[in-house]
């Protein structure tokens, strides 16, 4: 995973009554990778969604198009 990279996370299992980031703000749960998290472990990476940032590791998403 690398900026520029266009991510997805996986869709919660039961939503009717989940309170999570994604489901809350009716995300299509696709982000693109924009930075590097401000901890800086090399894992953790900031994703801008149509609901707003939030960051994830690379195990939390899957990259569906990588950037050149």
């Amino acid at each position: 995973m690398k900026i520029g990279d266009l991510v997805t996370v996986k869709k919660c299992t039961d939503i009717s009554d989940c309170g999570c980031f994604f489901c809350h703000h009716k995300s299509s749960r696709i982000g693109l990778v924009s930075s590097e998290a401000d901890d800086n472990p090399p894992w953790r990476w900031v994703v801008e969604f149509d609901c707003g940032e939030w960051e994830l590791s690379s195990t939390e998403c899957e990259v569906i198009s990588e950037s050149r």
